[in-house]
C-alpha cells in the first residue's frame, strides 16, 4: 500500500483532537494509554470489547469454557475509559472523549481507503475477500457470496508479546518500570 494511504498516529492525534475537541497533547496522551492498557488487559487473560468497533482477545481465551469466560474477564468500554483516564492524567469525560473520535476516525480513514498503523498495537486495513461458493449450514445447498471488503486488523508488536506475557505481568508494563 502507498505511503499516502496510511494514517500514522500523528494524523490519528489530529483527528480525534479535531473530533473531540481536545487539545493534541490530550489527545495523544489518550491514544497513548490506549495502545498501553488494551495489551496489558490482555496479559491479565482479559478481553477488551468496544461495542460497534471491534474487540482484542488472546485466541487461548476463545477456548475456555463459557463459565470460566464470566464477565469479569471482559474490558468494556466504561472501564477502558477509567484506565484510560488514570494512565493519561484525563478526566474520564475527556478519556470518553477520545476513545469515541478514535471509534469514529479509524472506521472513516478505512472508508477513505485508507490504512490506519499505530506502530507496535497494531493496524487496521480493508481487505479484499474474493467471490467463492460456500454450503450453506441450513439447508446443505451451496451459495455463491459476491466479493467484498471486510476490515481486517493485524496486531504489532506489543500485542504480540500481550499473548506471550504471563497472566498478571505484561513485558509493556515491566519495560516503563
Amino acid at each position: 500500500m502507498a505511503t499516502e494511504h496510511i494514517v500514522g498516529k500523528g494524523e490519528l492525534v489530529h483527528q480525534i483532537a479535531a473530533r473531540s475537541g481536545l487539545s493534541l497533547k490530550d489527545a495523544e496522551k489518550a491514544l497513548d494509554a490506549f495502545t498501553e492498557v488494551v495489551p496489558e488487559n490482555l496479559a491479565r487473560g482479559k478481553e477488551v470489547r468496544l461495542i460497534g468497533f471491534g474487540s482484542w482477545k488472546l485466541r487461548a481465551i476463545a477456548a475456555r469454557t463459557v463459565k470460566q469466560m464470566a464477565t469479569e474477564n471482559i474490558v468494556g468500554k466504561g472501564e477502558l475509559v477509567h484506565q484510560i483516564a488514570a494512565r493519561s492524567g484525563l478526566s474520564p469525560k475527556d478519556a470518553e472523549k477520545a476513545l469515541d473520535a478514535f471509534t469514529e476516525v479509524v472506521p472513516e480513514n478505512l472508508a477513505r481507503g485508507k490504512e490506519v498503523r499505530l506502530i507496535g498495537f497494531g493496524s487496521w486495513s480493508l481487505r479484499e475477500i474474493a467471490a467463492r461458493k460456500v454450503k450453506s449450514i441450513r439447508t446443505g445447498k451451496d451459495v455463491s457470496l459476491p466479493a467484498h471488503k471486510r476490515v481486517g486488523f493485524s496486531a504489532g508488536t506489543t500485542l504480540a508479546q500481550a499473548a506471550e506475557a504471563p497472566k498478571g505481568a505484561s513485558k509493556t508494563a515491566a519495560k516503563k518500570r
